[in-house]
């Protein structure tokens, strides 16, 4: 495989990942979810959009910005607990 892309074969179907550690955006049979996270900390948050009858993702009223907002805000309470608690 290409670095960056991996395959699942599951019950559900076949799906593909692409993205660096810490972003991924998967295509499945039932829909795109789309990961951003800090590696290594388990902080991130996922955005799934499922597919409509036309094959075709919903809308999401988010998106990958949104994400990018909820992890700053993850990490800066992250911080803020650390120092409070060393």
């Amino acid at each position: 495989m290409l670095p960056g892309v991996s395959l699942n074969i599951s019950k559900s179907g076949l799906s593909a990942s692409f993205g660096p550690k810490g972003l991924k955006l998967t295509v499945g049979p039932k829909g795109i979810r789309k990961t951003a996270g800090i590696p290594g900390t388990g902080l991130y948050y996922t955005e799934h959009e499922k597919y409509q009858d036309t094959g075709q993702p919903q809308q999401s009223s988010g998106g990958l910005l949104k994400a990018f907002l909820y992890l700053i805000l993850a990490v800066i309470v992250f911080f803020v607990m650390y120092h409070l608690l060393k």
